[in-house]
């Protein structure tokens, strides 16, 4: 009677295992459409872990940690993973390894280009895409691997092939809980024919993939994917492109679609706000969300009042934002506008605007010769930016950063060393 009894409970338990995908939690994949009704989200929620929503989505260069934050930089010549202190403002190689030089490839920091034995192949990590999470770097090859290194760089551990290089990358990541969520916010930009773009996820143990989320249309990308809550925010970008005579050249045209978000815990997603959105940051304790729309200006919208204020009024230099918020105060920089604005000829120029929280503005940020914001945390700001002093061989450009003692005050590049 017993062993009948095993037998039976073992032959449920194995149809079981069979039916869930070995005991594994598995979510349903969830079809994003156009024409889908607004989903009403009364609560962002406090992130459980860290997942850095404050950073720029196109590039994520820098990476913070307790102390400093992490980023791929030249030393002695060649690329390395580095730390730059936040107290003594100094940076240095992420390696322990007693005696080491920090001039080869035996160093735990390098990241530098290394060759296959017949040297024919070579590989590297991309400087775009530096995260921090749960106490590991993480880091991007051109392999395609997803790569966890350690605080010291003594151990590298690749979990999973997420994307495949092509010589421009667009893959973007995003940490929330034991999953990193991978998507190319490049898309199918342009195309003209109709294709399905996804969000997958990765378990960092590197054993699970799945796809959570598809998006079909033409011309398309999700980009700007942000965690925050128990969600995950992103906006679905299109574009068509077009012949520019005067310049023989192509133009992509951009248009912008509304926000959306995807359900941690049910595995669903819908539509949060409408409208032409460029960008938006959301302030997790209040309820607010900042956004941008095109041609028009900066928002407020409270999911608990259901209150919608605008900002400020957009202009010719500031049609299209790219938005961050750091705990207290909003950030909007026109660097993206400003590339587009120049391909039609026209010339604008660069700065990231900050506001309090109550629509106040606190300064004006000059961002001339800058070639990308990374934005940051509410102890530093980070771009690359083009300087005043000029190298041997012309303009000098470089990662420089903006300590935020007092924002109401001018603020200035100073170079990473």
């Amino acid at each position: 009677m017993t062993k009948k009894l095993i037998a039976v409970v073992m032959i449920i338990c194995i149809g079981i295992t069979a039916l869930t995908g070995c005991g594994k939690k598995t979510v349903s994949k969830a079809v994003l459409k156009n024409d889908m009704e607004k989903t009403e989200i009364n609560d962002i929620g406090v992130s459980k872990d860290d997942s850095q929503p404050y950073w720029g989505t196109y590039v994520h260069t820098f990476a913070a940690a307790d102390g400093g934050y992490y980023y791929i930089g030249k030393w002695n010549n060649a690329f390395f993973l580095l730390f730059f202190d936040k107290d003594t403002k100094e940076c240095y190689p992420v390696c322990g390894k007693a005696d080491c030089t920090h001039d080869n490839m035996e160093c735990n920091a390098y990241v530098g280009y290394q060759y296959s034995k017949n040297r024919q192949t070579t590989t590297y990590y991309l400087d775009s895409a530096v995260y921090y999470y749960k106490d590991n770097v993480y880091l991007l090859d051109t392999n395609g691997y997803l790569v966890r290194f350690s605080t010291d760089g003594s151990t590298r551990e690749k979990i999973a092939v997420v994307y495949a290089y092509g010589g421009e990358s667009g893959t973007n990541l995003v940490f929330h809980d034991d999953y990193v969520y991978v998507y190319n916010l490049l898309g199918h930009l342009g195309n003209e024919e109709e294709a399905v773009e996804t969000i997958k996820r990765y378990s960092l143990d590197g054993k699970k993939e799945e796809t959570v989320l598809e998006y079909t249309g033409t011309g398309a990308a999700i980009t700007r994917a942000k965690s925050y809550g128990e969600r995950l925010y992103f906006l679905i970008e299109t574009a068509t492109m077009s012949k520019d005579e005067k310049a023989n050249k192509v133009i992509m045209n951009s248009r912008y679609n509304s926000l959306y978000a995807y359900d941690y815990k049910t595995g669903t997603a819908g539509k949060v706000l409408e409208g032409s959105i460029t960008d938006y940051c959301i302030d997790e304790v209040s309820g607010n969300i900042y956004y941008y729309e095109y041609n028009d200006g900066m928002y407020c919208y409270n999911v608990k009042s259901k209150e919608k204020n605008k900002i400020f009024d957009g202009s010719e230099e500031t049609r299209k934002m790219e938005l961050s918020f750091d705990g207290k105060y909003v950030y909007a920089d026109n660097r993206f506008w400003s590339i587009e604005a120049a391909r039609s000829y026209q010339t604008y120029d660069r700065k990231c605007v900050v506001y309090s929280t109550d629509g106040k503005l606190i300064n004006t940020i000059s961002c001339k010769g800058e070639t990308f914001a990374f934005f940051g945390d509410e102890d530093y700001m980070f771009a690359e930016v083009e300087f005043e002093e000029k190298s041997s061989s012309g303009s000098k450009s470089g990662l420089a950063y903006i300590k935020k003692d007092d924002m109401g005050k001018e603020c200035k590049w100073t170079e990473l060393k």
